[in-house]
């Protein structure tokens, strides 16, 4: 997500708001790393609490609140909401530092491999986009009406994503089994949702 923000920013911004808030896309794109470490704290804390030691998690929080408060203030004081930007997102990396801490203290060990191989996949879509993006039909995106503009911004969107997990797939973070695993959920879900 955070590799598609700071792609399509400029096309995203350009369809919500227009050119009037084109300072809006470097907000855009550190919020889009924002969201990247805030699902991956989520998925800590959901393991914290599935192993029972939700009581580790408290201590952080109270440090985080704290280091929130005078940072936010500070950030917002000085450099007004590209402040507030980043200081959530520094937010965000401080709790993540301290529940990779936590796991590693609890002994959980995960396959980092499949960490680098999402950011390379992240890297190239990225570098993929940037590339299309360039070209001089989208890059005068904002002069197109807004439904060609809403047209370009979702097949660019839908174009990352086949990037990113075709990429995932040759450098083998995703095999065909758990495509296989995929489809069936799909079809499971769908034969739930037509009983019930």
């Amino acid at each position: 997500m955070a590799f598609i923000m700071l792609s399509l920013a400029p096309q995203i911004i350009s369809v919500i708001g227009g050119a009037d808030y084109v300072r809006s896309v470097v907000i855009l794109q550190i919020l889009g790393f924002y969201m990247a470490t805030f699902f991956i704290i989520i998925g800590i804390n959901y393991f914290v609490v599935a192993i029972g030691k939700q009581k580790l998690l408290l201590n952080s929080y109270i440090y985080i609140f704290l280091i929130n408060m005078v940072l936010g203030v500070v950030s917002v004081y000085l450099f007004s909401y590209i402040g507030a930007a980043v200081s959530s997102l520094l937010i965000n990396v401080v709790l993540l530092y301290f529940g990779l801490n936590l796991l590693k203290r609890e002994k959980f060990s995960f396959h980092q491999s499949i960490l680098i191989k999402s950011f390379l996949s992240g890297m190239i879509m990225s570098a993929a986009l940037y590339l299309i993006v360039s070209w001089e039909l989208i890059r005068n995106f904002s002069h197109h009406g807004l439904i060609a503009q809403v047209f370009i911004a979702s097949s660019l969107f839908v174009l990352g994503l086949g990037i990113y997990l075709v990429s995932l797939f040759k450098m083998g973070a995703i095999s065909k089994e758990d495509i296989k695993l995929i489809r069936e959920q799909k079809i499971e879900s769908t034969e739930d949702y037509n009983l019930g």
